[in-house]
C-alpha cells in the first residue's frame, strides 16, 4: 500500500474480518463443513484447539478433519476480537473463544447425560483479502484450560 489506510477502509475491513471470525463459530455449530471449509485459502494451515499438536495443510485436509468430527451439539460464544490490519488485502486477529459440547444431547434431550466438554481458549488467525472475499490463510487455536465430564 502506497498512501496511509483511511480510518473508514480500516473500520470496513476490521468489520468483514470480523464477520470472518464470527461465521466460522455459527458453521461449526451447526455442523456445515464445506461451507466453514470455504472460509479458508485452498494452503491454509490450521491447528484445532481440539488437537494442538496436529498441523493441517489446505483445505480439503481442514474439511476432511471436520467431516471426522464426533457428531455433538456445540455452541461456541466468541469475543475480545482483535483485528490488526497490514495492509487492505492482509490481516492479524487475536479472538477468545468459549467452547461447549454434549453428544449425547443429539440422541437424548437430556443435558445430563453423554460426554460434556467445555473450553476456554483463543484463535490467532492470519488473514487475507482473496476474490470471493477474506479467508482464513492460517488459524492456531490454544487451549486456556478445558473441562470434561463423562456419564
Amino acid at each position: 500500500m502506497t498512501a496511509p489506510m483511511e480510518a473508514i477502509e480500516r473500520l470496513l475491513i476490521e468489520n468483514e474480518c470480523q464477520k470472518l471470525i464470527l461465521t466460522y463459530s455459527e458453521l461449526y455449530d451447526q455442523g456445515h463443513w464445506e461451507a466453514l471449509s470455504d472460509l479458508f485459502t485452498v494452503d491454509a494451515l490450521f491447528i484445532s484447539q481440539l488437537a494442538p499438536k496436529d498441523l493441517l495443510i489446505s483445505r480439503f485436509a481442514i474439511l476432511e478433519n471436520y467431516r471426522s468430527t464426533a457428531k455433538r451439539v456445540t455452541q461456541h460464544v466468541t469475543t475480545n476480537i482483535y483485528i490488526e490490519v497490514e495492509s487492505d488485502t492482509k490481516a492479524r486477529s487475536r479472538s477468545r473463544i468459549l467452547y461447549s459440547s454434549n453428544t449425547e444431547s443429539l440422541l437424548n434431550t437430556s443435558l445430563e447425560k453423554g460426554h460434556k466438554e467445555m473450553r476456554v481458549g483463543y484463535f490467532e488467525d492470519r488473514l487475507v483479502l482473496k476474490e470471493t472475499g477474506w479467508k482464513f490463510a492460517e488459524r492456531k487455536g490454544s487451549r486456556v484450560f478445558a473441562k470434561y465430564s463423562r456419564p
